[in-house]
Parts: C-alpha cells; sequence; structure tokens
C-alpha cells in the first residue's frame, strides 16, 4: 500500500472514529430552575406547611396541591390533577399566591391531609404509568415538580395502583373532540394492543373493549 494510500485510510479511520464519539454523546437535559432572587426560588427554601389531595382516588382522579410560606401574605402553590387510569399529569401548576386567596381555594374543596413522600410517589407513579402507555405530562409538570426537591418519594410506605383492573381506562371527558378520543385510542392501541384496556367515551356510562368497537 502506498504512502499516500495509508494517509487516506488514516483519515477515513479518524472521521469514523468522530462519528462514533458524536453518537455516544449523551445530551443533558436542562433541570428547570428560577432566577436567583426572585419569589419563587426563595420560596423552595421554606418548608412545606400544606400538603393534601381530594381522596379521590378510587374515581381514577386524584388532585394534589402542596405549599410553601414565602412570608406573612405569600405563598408558593402548587397543583397537580392526576388521571390515574389512563393519561397520567393532566395538568400542573406552580404559582405565587396570597394567603387569604389561597385559604379561600382551601375552603371550596375537601381536601384531606397526605404526607409530602406520599404526595411525590402517587405523582411519579402517575406519570410513569402513562409514559408506558404512550402519554407525556403535561407542559409544565417538571416546573411544578421542583416544589418536591426536597421531598424524598422512597420514604412513603403507601402503595399505589395504576389503571383499573389491571388495564388503562381511558375516560373522555365532556370536552374531548372525537378526533382527541380517536389519537388516545390509538396510542393505547399501539401501546398496549388489543383487549388491555377499556375506554369509555364522553356522555356514556358503558365502558367498551376494543374488539367490541368493531376498531
Amino acid at each position: 500500500m502506498s504512502s499516500n494510500e495509508k494517509k487516506r485510510q488514516q483519515k477515513l479511520a479518524e472521521k469514523k472514529r468522530k462519528r462514533s464519539r458524536k453518537k455516544t454523546k449523551i445530551k443533558k437535559s436542562k433541570k428547570p430552575s428560577f432566577p436567583k432572587g426572585g419569589l419563587m426560588a426563595l420560596g423552595l427554601t421554606k418548608p412545606i406547611f400544606f400538603c393534601a389531595t381530594l381522596d379521590m382516588i378510587d374515581s381514577g382522579m386524584e388532585t394534589v396541591l402542596l405549599a410553601r410560606r414565602i412570608n406573612e401574605n405569600r405563598v408558593l402553590l402548587a397543583g397537580f390533577n392526576l388521571d390515574l387510569y389512563c393519561l397520567g399529569i393532566k395538568s400542573a401548576f406552580i404559582a405565587i399566591d396570597t394567603k387569604e386567596k389561597f385559604y379561600e381555594m382551601q375552603n371550596m374543596q375537601n381536601f384531606f391531609e397526605c404526607p409530602p413522600e406520599d404526595a411525590k410517589k402517587l405523582i411519579l407513579g402517575s406519570a410513569k404509568y402513562a409514559a408506558d402507555l404512550g402519554f407525556k405530562p403535561d407542559k409544565d409538570y417538571k416546573k411544578a415538580m421542583q416544589i418536591f426537591h426536597d421531598v424524598d418519594e422512597t420514604e412513603s410506605t403507601t402503595n399505589f395502583t395504576y389503571g383499573q383492573n389491571g388495564k388503562a381506562l381511558f375516560i373522555g371527558g365532556p370536552f374531548d373532540s372525537p378526533q382527541k378520543c380517536k389519537k388516545i385510542i390509538e396510542t393505547l392501541e399501539k401501546s398496549v394492543g388489543k383487549e388491555n384496556y377499556h375506554f369509555m367515551m364522553p356522555n356514556s356510562e358503558t365502558e367498551f373493549f376494543n374488539e367490541d368497537t368493531g376498531k
């Protein structure tokens, strides 16, 4: 082999190594964070004074609220609406509110005290169950979860189950369009296959297996 050919082969080998290194690099995801000095960042340093649910697990839906007191007049509040049967984190938010408005909202619902580690475990489990089915959490989920940054869910001894009777159950809401329902059912079809999920269309009281619909 000529010296020119050797150089050409060496260059090709070097290019191949570079391409291989690029493929194996894993991009580190940026963790959401609040600007330093802001009230939200300050709120994360404060102790939790409220953590509760609406105790609706048996219905397949649940709401979780957690709050930290920033000062005498302000609270940092995060809320999560969960679909434990199928879709996971349907909505999430984190916000600063006045103490008065917080207590107003609290009094409007019959909340039940919940240990923060149980609440975090429930939320994370719901998100994972939905992800395994092919569904993404609400866009503000990661941002809102920062309020649990110092809570260790592994300390929870409560066991939570997801789905209904071992199968996913999609319950269409009154504002869910036929197109949206169809897309969700197609996702379930792809992720778990026939006979492995139920669904209930909006304004219906009947649960269906996929095979019963003729799909």
